[in-house]
């Protein structure tokens, strides 16, 4: 309630609770594997601050992309969506020459991670390097999105891009909101969904075992949560 940038509190999906568990318990140092990074390169003109108040439409548009975590909360399974906030989101840009810029920048963005859960999960950075060529590094936690809806959410950014150019009215197809899809997974049948993945999983040829709890510190982040 004292949180001036609290646009809403959510729970976390059954998939989200797992990822947000494996990001915590990794060791010091160590990469995330489900940090995604995305990187395109383009060359010609490209307008920055359209380029920036097409981002910022994007993620004023969905509200997942706003989701943050805070740590003392996590054994509610839940997390919050943040009021859109232009610094917390404008995108990143950098304007250098450097030799071989992609690998530099995605090596950096990696090593920067999404350690701090409270801070934004998605982040744009733009490069511009020789000849006119710019690199997009879009970099997100994989708790905001899976690969299909990156492919979706692209797609869009660039119709928001392209119409910002010619200055045309943009019309976001209607569509549900974070909170309507948590309440349509939360009426799913789990019984009849576990049912049919135990009977798939019967049919395989080998068993499998996971040793994951070897590690103390793995254990004590367990105990934590």
């Amino acid at each position: 309630k004292n949180n001036p940038y609290l646009e809403d509190i959510v729970p976390l999906t059954a998939t989200q609770k797992g990822l947000v568990f494996e990001s915590m318990a990794l060791k010091k140092n160590t990469e995330d594997p489900y940090h995604v990074q995305i990187m395109l390169t383009m060359t010609g003109d490209l307008n920055l601050d359209i380029l920036n108040r097409a981002w910022m439409k994007l993620i004023k548009q969905h509200e997942i992309l706003r989701l943050r975590l805070d740590p003392p909360t996590l054994s509610y399974n839940v997390g919050f969506i943040s009021k859109y906030v232009e610094k917390d989101f404008r995108v990143e840009i950098i304007q250098e020459n450097i030799f071989s810029i992609s690998e530099d920048i995605m090596r950096q963005d990696r090593k920067r991670g999404f350690s701090d859960l409270k801070d934004p999960l998605i982040r744009l950075i733009v490069v511009q390097s020789e000849n006119n060529s710019w690199h997009l590094l879009l970099s997100y936690h994989h708790l905001l999105l899976d690969g299909w809806s990156m492919t979706l959410l692209l797609k869009e950014y660039i119709s928001i891009y392209s119409d910002e150019l010619v200055h045309t009215d943009i019309n976001f197809k209607p569509r549900l909101n974070w909170k309507q899809y948590l309440s349509w997974l939360d009426q799913q049948d789990k019984d009849r969904a576990r049912e049919h993945w135990r009977r798939y999983f019967s049919k395989t040829q080998n068993d499998y075992k996971i040793d994951f709890l070897k590690d103390r510190a793995i254990t004590s982040k367990m105990n934590d949560l």
